[in-house]
């Protein structure tokens, strides 16, 4: 299954944070924007891994957002399997 969440990439001077409204768990960052999103789709993976499944109607929305200069609203998906009601990643060791 795929799983998209919202993430805020704000962009500083030395890179770029990730994080998640959905997830404040999941934080990460990157020099560029290539790695800010493959950063950011490894830590989601991380931090939905062995949660409860939620419907998707559940996740905040692109709209939703009030955001700062410098900030903007990128969905994230990743591929993720349910397992007992609860997300699995096999890339998760």
């Amino acid at each position: 299954m795929t799983v998209t969440c919202v993430a805020i990439f704000q962009y500083d001077d030395d890179g770029i944070c990730v994080s998640f409204p959905d997830y404040p768990i999941c934080n990460t960052c990157g020099y560029s924007f290539d790695e800010a999103v493959n950063m950011a789709k490894e830590v989601l993976e991380l931090g939905l891994h062995g949660t409860p499944i939620r419907d998707a109607q559940e996740f905040v929305k692109k709209d939703d957002l009030c955001l700062l200069p410098r900030q903007e609203a990128i969905e994230i998906s990743v591929n993720i399997e349910n397992r007992n009601g609860c997300y699995f990643s096999q890339n998760v060791a």
